[in-house]
């Protein structure tokens, strides 16, 4: 009974951790596990969500819409390799090469793969410090060969598990007025005051924060903050946050209560980040896969997610790595308002929380339907 009111618990503590919430992508299935084929056609992009500088290669790098990708280059047969919505996002370089993530069966890459790649014009961008895989740059075209082409006869190579694009979550804000978030309303309506008679959390849980990061030094979060995380957006052991909702997010969980300042966390446990999302809120699944899997390494009891939307391999698997060495894993539903399964918030051992307002109903924007788990306050919440 005692393990049963300690998980419950876990959850009670965490379910508004998820109150901003991240727009994304949502395809169905990757089969380039497979050898199916298509035809690509011009590539012209014009419109673009974001330019930074590949400082490897010196190249400009543009945040596209899949679909727009889809559509002007004629990616006829597309959808069924790689399905998604709107928002689906991935990396383009000037030099018109995609985004991709490979896995393979081995550490390393064996001489066949590497010859492939050199005489395909494919370059090696990154080693992901997870389960045998690393981002690629595909051309568009090659030798008058499609990218199409090389996806086929790249998963045909022996060691290749699979390849798919490295889509981009994006955060997306829902409203947030000051004046409408001076009080934390969340709190009675879940009935924390009953829970903290009981208990007011412990730090010998840990909880990660996969996210923008986390404002290590505020004063009403570093007494519970510990260095266990990682900065998988910029490379380094600094994970400090540069756009404030990992921060938010990490205030509503681990907050220090009766400090005279800020606001009251839910749970004096302790907190640590896995950056995944940049300054602008964008972050690949590669990151958040990296992310996952380095916090579970790093002993986390509790993992929150605010992001979501595709049900990739990658995203999967850092999932599944949670699960299978017993962390829980918290995710948002999304704020699309539709029933369509956000993943990772869909897969069945992920616990799904979906957002209410003030009124303790269905937030406007939040989505629904019978793979959400709870329900929590997640409008104009202080943090």
């Amino acid at each position: 009974m005692k393990i049963i009111k300690s998980r419950l618990f876990k959850i009670l503590i965490l379910i508004l951790s998820l109150n901003l919430l991240i727009v994304s992508e949502i395809y169905q299935h990757n089969l380039y596990s497979n050898n199916n084929s298509a035809f690509l056609g011009d590539f012209f992009i014009s419109n673009n969500f974001g330019e930074e500088i590949d400082v490897i290669a010196g190249l400009r790098r543009r945040i596209l819409r899949w679909e727009e990708l889809v559509a002007q280059l004629s990616f006829n047969g597309m959808e069924n390799r790689f399905s998604y919505q709107d928002e689906s996002l991935v990396k383009v370089r000037e030099d018109n090469k995609i985004e991709f993530i490979v896995k393979r069966e081995s550490i390393d890459f064996t001489p066949q793969q590497i010859d492939f790649f050199s005489h395909n014009d494919i370059e090696i961008d990154e080693e992901l410090s997870s389960l045998n895989s690393s981002i690629i740059y595909l051309p568009l075209s090659f030798n008058g060969q499609s990218i199409y082409s090389f996806l086929d006869e790249l998963i045909e190579i022996p060691g290749i598990s699979y390849v798919e694009p490295n889509f981009y979550d994006q955060l997306a804000y829902v409203p947030n007025d000051y004046y409408y978030a001076t009080y934390q309303y969340d709190m009675p309506l879940i009935g924390m005051e009953t829970a903290w008679n009981y208990q007011l959390g412990s730090t010998n849980v840990k909880v990660a924060v996969i996210d923008t990061g986390i404002d290590y030094n505020h004063p009403d979060l570093s007494a519970n903050y510990i260095s266990l995380g990682y900065d998988w957006v910029n490379s380094d052991s600094d994970p400090m946050d540069d756009n404030n909702h990992g921060s938010h997010v990490a205030g509503t969980i681990a907050a220090v209560t009766n400090n005279a300042i800020g606001v009251a966390g839910m749970a004096q446990v302790s907190i640590f980040a896995e950056k995944v999302l940049d300054s602008s809120g964008s972050g690949s699944h590669a990151n958040f896969k990296s992310g996952m899997i380095h916090a579970v390494d790093q002993g986390a009891d509790i993992i929150s997610y605010s992001g979501g939307g595709s049900d990739s391999t990658t995203k999967k698997q850092g999932v599944d790595y949670a699960i299978n060495n017993g962390v829980m894993v918290i995710a948002a539903a999304g704020n699309d308002n539709v029933n369509t399964p956000f993943y990772p918030a869909a897969y069945p051992d992920v616990i799904a929380v979906a957002a209410t307002d003030q009124s303790d109903l269905k937030a406007s924007f939040s989505n629904y339907g019978t793979w959400i788990d709870v329900a929590a306050p997640g409008v104009a919440m202080a943090s």
